[in-house]
């Protein structure tokens, strides 16, 4: 499956491809938004996540070129907001046809788990996984623990 970005934010892009990754995704970045429309046909994502704080007017462009060729079920469009998303831009999301509006502070860890409940509800994914995938932020604390290979006592 592959998704296309439009972010134009380096940090924001790699924490999108961090949990596309996971769900079966191959991440195709733009920054350019005519470029990513022009390509839209040769791409043929299966997910878009567009950021409307970087193309403010260019969502709606890309969102309805592709809307007109393949329908919620078949891609799934993501948005991005701002801190300043206003009711009316929420309403136009809505008219357009896209799936979710999340957040752009993907590092907040409920944005992160927003953001891949939303793809997970319109896209089957096959993974063995019981809980969603976490970026460990740079205060927290990591352990380790495994079996020793030939017995089963563990190893900390």
């Amino acid at each position: 499956m592959k998704a296309l970005l439009l972010i134009e934010s380096d940090r924001i892009a790699d924490i999108a491809r961090f949990y596309l990754r996971p769900l079966g995704f191959e991440a195709i970045r733009y920054r350019n938004p005519v470029k990513a429309i022009d390509n839209l046909g040769e791409v043929e994502p299966d997910a878009l996540i567009v950021s409307a704080r970087d193309f403010p007017r260019h969502w709606k462009v890309i969102t309805q070129t592709l809307r007109a060729e393949k329908d919620k079920d078949e891609c799934v469009i993501v948005l991005l907001k701002g801190e300043a998303f206003p009711l009316e831009e929420a309403a136009k999301a809505t008219a357009l046809g896209v799936n979710g509006v999340v957040r752009d502070a993907l590092d907040d860890r409920r944005e992160q788990a927003r953001f891949q409940e939303l793809l997970k509800r319109y896209i089957v994914v096959d993974e063995d996984r019981a809980e969603n995938r976490i970026f460990p932020s740079a205060w927290d604390r990591l352990g380790f623990i495994f079996a020793h290979p030939r017995s089963p006592a563990p190893v900390s």
